[in-house]
């Protein structure tokens, strides 16, 4: 059995900036916490939404550098696509 390649190394600047936003969006919760009771319905749903898709954003970001990190080792696990095309051609028979 053939061992997989390692994982790329996680960027140490990534990490690092990571951390910054963490920190960053600490001292946001914070303000916001003393501000919600202030905000109408409207601009609370709009204050919402506008997280929501920063967070997405974020993972997906997240999700991607994953990606990228493993993509040596998802190549050898995943088949071909001339073998997938050759093996759904003769399940099909």
């Amino acid at each position: 059995m053939k061992a997989l390649p390692r994982p790329l190394p996680a960027s140490i600047g990534s990490s690092m900036s990571n951390n910054e936003e963490d920190e960053k969006h600490d001292n946001e919760r914070e303000e916001d916490d003393e501000s919600v009771e202030n905000l109408s319905p409207e601009d609370l749903l709009k204050k919402h939404v506008k997280h929501a898709r920063k967070v997405r954003a974020r993972l997906r970001e997240q999700r991607l550098q994953r990606i990228k990190r493993y993509r040596s080792r998802l190549t050898l696990l995943l088949p071909q696509p001339a073998e997938q095309f050759r093996n759904d051609t003769a399940a099909g028979n």
